[in-house]
């Protein structure tokens, strides 16, 4: 599980991860469901091998 409940704070210090300088709060809330969590396609976002992580904005 990954925690980016902060997530401008998280997007400052990885910033080889988001590169793309996503508006990543804004993608958090508008996908997160009922118990605030939801997947999305990693592969989009980086270059790690992993397909989906599950973000909690909680």
């Amino acid at each position: 599980m990954l925690d980016i409940s902060h997530s401008r704070d998280f997007m400052k210090a990885n910033p080889a991860v988001f590169r793309h300088k996503l508006n990543l709060e804004s993608i958090l809330y508008h996908n997160a469901g009922k118990d605030n969590k939801f997947c999305f396609n990693w592969s989009k976002y980086s270059d790690m091998s992993r397909d989906e992580v599950e973000v909690s904005v909680g």
